[in-house]
């Protein structure tokens, strides 16, 4: 896993992040995760998981924007552990804002 420091940036940055995929693994693709900031159209990002193992949980810190472009489903979670009941689950290719939270299951 990588984790990039904190950049603001556009959201549609965010899209090109995870456009570029690397090695191969279960959930082969990249997620993002940000923060949407008080300027439309703009984020932090705060975390970007390469090629996440399946099962694997990473923690993202207090993200409220996810783009999900790996192979597999990624259910996000409002514990920092992936415990309790993911509170969206997001398919391979979907992006959302306006969930919180703070970890992420591949």
């Amino acid at each position: 896993m990588r984790i990039l420091p904190r950049v603001v940036i556009t959201a549609g940055v965010i899209a090109t992040l995870c456009s570029l995929s690397s090695s191969a693994a279960a959930a082969t693709g990249r997620f993002g995760a940000g923060v949407l900031t008080a300027e439309p159209n703009r984020a932090t990002v705060i975390a970007v998981i390469d090629d996440p193992a399946d099962g694997s949980c990473h923690p993202v810190g207090n993200a409220n924007v996810a783009e999900n472009l790996t192979a597999g489903t990624a259910a996000l979670y409002a514990t920092t552990d992936c415990s309790g009941t993911a509170v969206l689950s997001l398919a391979p290719g979907a992006a959302m804002e306006g969930h919180a939270f703070k970890s992420v299951k591949f």
